[in-house]
């Protein structure tokens, strides 16, 4: 949420937590569009590899509204 006087743009944004593909990930949208999904391979309480996907035609499943 922004509070007064912030950047108008930051309302149109949201980072959701999501399982992508049996993984922990995170879906940022930007006006109700998908914009990036990313996902993350952890080994323990560590991050071991993020993949990050941008491509608009890959992304279309997860757009909501």
């Amino acid at each position: 949420m922004c509070t007064a006087g912030g950047p108008p743009e930051a309302l149109s944004r949201a980072l959701r937590t999501r399982t992508v593909n049996g993984q922990p990930g995170l879906v940022a949208q930007q006006d109700g569009v998908t914009v990036t999904v990313f996902a993350f391979d952890l080994t323990g309480d560590r991050i071991k590899h993020i993949w990050a996907v941008r491509n608009p035609d890959k992304l279309r499943p997860w757009t909501t509204g």
